[in-house]
């Protein structure tokens, strides 16, 4: 349980606000893709802050780890958070 916390927790520190951390995560998630239909030079950045946040979260998080050889983190978005258009506010 506490290294889900801090996984968490170094996420949240990376990015100023909710609405960032869920545009950062959403670009990634488009670059993944096989068809990236309107990837802009925009989310290519955001892609890459969000991995660099990922790698320093897993990082930290695994530390906590029972077993981190055999452990990882998983994150996943409620769909509720990328569906309403509008940005959400922390």
């Amino acid at each position: 349980m506490v290294a889900a916390s801090v996984y968490v927790g170094h996420l949240e520190e990376a990015f100023p606000d909710a609405a960032e951390l869920i545009a950062c995560f959403c670009a990634w998630q488009q670059e993944e893709r096989p068809h990236r239909d309107g990837y802009s030079h925009l989310d290519s950045d955001r892609s890459l802050r969000w991995q660099k946040a990922r790698n320093a979260a897993e990082h930290a998080g695994r530390a906590w780890l029972s077993n981190p050889i055999q452990q990882t983190f998983r994150f996943q978005l409620h769909p509720a958070a990328t569906s309403t258009g509008q940005p959400l506010r922390a």
